[in-house]
């Protein structure tokens, strides 16, 4: 039923289901697992320590629950936890060489610790892995920006809408790099 409940966005509901079934059975992975992903999903900002606790748990009594890794990662990066994010992508891909989302961590983990060329290493990686996968576009294109190379993250942007010519998050990026240049006209043309 948690995975039911969970299926369906009710996730509060999905809370309660995983946490009887570790009341019942404490050391199942799985359980521990499924009760992270409803922390992480419920939208509460004082349920990420819950997260945070039952995917660790979760890996704890089974190492291999790849994802449980990259949810802990993604975590650690919201904590400012570099380090110990760029440990869980290099876990993951050690697992998993062409783990998308684990190249996708260790580049933001790498970016946190001022390692640039790595970082965007990692995310180009990603994309050559899924080049459909707008958001890895976006990804490169801030990172760009935080470089201050304003013409590759433009490119970068760019590359996201030519997937994608719909993606709004790729037109935001877009407006905002132009207005960020100063160039309002370009920014509205982007925003149509």
């Amino acid at each position: 039923r948690g995975i039911d409940y969970y299926n369906n966005g009710k996730y509060n509901e999905s809370i309660i289901e995983f946490k009887n079934v570790i009341q019942m059975a404490p050391k199942d992975a799985e359980g521990h697992y499924h009760l992270g992903l409803a922390y992480l999903k419920s939208g509460k900002i004082s349920d990420l320590p819950n997260a945070y606790k039952e995917l660790t748990q979760a890996v704890e009594l089974n190492p291999d629950i790849t994802d449980a890794h990259l949810q802990i990662g993604n975590l650690l990066l919201l904590s400012r936890e570099y380090e110990k994010a760029r440990e869980k992508g290099e876990l993951v891909l050690k697992k998993e060489a062409n783990n998308v989302d684990g190249h996708l961590l260790l580049g933001n983990a790498l970016s946190g610790l001022k390692r640039g060329d790595e970082a965007i290493g990692e995310i180009r990686k990603a994309i050559e892995l899924d080049p459909k996968r707008t958001a890895s576009y976006i990804n490169l294109g801030g990172l760009y920006m935080l470089r201050q190379n304003l013409d590759a993250a433009e490119e970068a942007f760019k590359e996201a809408l030519s997937v994608d010519a719909k993606f709004a998050q790729g037109h935001l990026a877009l407006a905002s790099l132009y207005i960020f240049k100063k160039d309002p006209k370009s920014a509205e043309i982007s925003a149509d």
